[in-house]
Formats: C-alpha cells, sequence, structure tokens
C-alpha cells in the first residue's frame, strides 16, 4: 500500500496538521502532490512520501520566529 493516495484533508489527519500547512509545503516544492482524477482541483499526495516528509521536518505548527519573516511590502 506504499502507493495509496490520500486528500489532503486526510493526509493533515494523519500527520497532525492542517491542509494549508500540505498546501505550502507543496507550493514550496517540498511535497509531491497529484491532480485527483475524479476532481482535477484537489489534490492527492502519497501516503509513503507523506509519512517519509513528516519524519525528516515536522509539518506541524505554523509558528515562525522572527527571523524566518518575510515582509509583506517592500519598503
Amino acid at each position: 500500500m506504499a502507493n495509496d493516495l490520500v486528500t489532503l484533508t486526510e493526509a493533515a489527519k494523519r500527520i497532525g496538521t492542517t491542509t494549508f500547512t500540505l498546501r505550502r509545503r507543496i507550493a514550496e516544492g517540498e511535497l509531491d502532490a497529484f491532480a485527483n482524477p475524479l476532481d482535477r482541483r484537489a489534490r492527492l499526495v502519497r501516503a509513503a512520501d507523506l509519512e517519509r516528509y513528516a519524519a525528516i521536518r515536522p509539518l506541524t505548527g505554523d509558528h515562525h520566529d522572527a527571523t524566518d519573516a518575510t515582509p509583506l511590502m517592500a519598503s
């Protein structure tokens, strides 16, 4: 079952994070996602990739310290 695909909602529940965090990780290229063939707008992730990634880099907590802050607007 290593190639099982799960929705972002299911993936978030499995590793204890939010879909927002998963979407950000996907956008940053840290986690692969695939279009759902039943709904092209929805994304799926491989369960094995998710578990491997979660073991390497914790996905929980969306808190950043001040040194990570990126300005929203250029001065």
